[in-house]
């Protein structure tokens, strides 16, 4: 990773990931453990550091939020979520570039795996996927 693809890292990270946090831990709990793997989020490419922010957004930040509020709608939903879910990891996989196998939830733990760069206009398709399989595990 060079320094402009580590600048914009830094930068989703101090401006844009700490809302994104504080919103994960209202849907779900407080208590909820959130990982991210950025260095393997940051894909390359020329302007790939441009194109971060948009696609972690409609790869992984959006469909996850979407998806949580779904559920989160009544005191049944945010209460499963709270006694389910204790944490999230969120990481660059190859071998997921399509909504139908990018989550997976193993025992508490809620795991998003996608292509950083791929197929962003399935955001919606993804958040459909998420919900589906969360409200299948709580």
């Amino acid at each position: 990773m060079g320094l402009p693809e580590k600048r914009a890292v830094q930068e989703f990270q101090t401006n844009v990931y700490p809302g994104i946090e504080t919103e994960i831990k209202s849907l779900i709990s407080s208590d909820v453990t959130v990982e991210v793997d950025w260095e393997n989020l940051a894909f390359q490419g020329e302007h790939a550091a441009d194109e971060y922010a948009n696609a972690w957004q409609k790869i992984y930040f959006g469909p996850l939020l979407t998806a949580l509020k779904a559920i989160a709608t009544d005191d049944m939903g945010k209460q499963a979520l709270a006694d389910k879910i204790k944490h999230v990891s969120i990481v660059a996989s190859y071998a997921h570039d399509t909504p139908s196998g990018w989550v997976e939830v193993n025992g508490d733990t809620l795991k998003l795996q996608h292509v950083p760069d791929r197929n962003l206009e399935a955001e919606a398709e993804r958040a459909a996927k998420l919900q589906k399989v969360l409200e299948e595990n709580l």
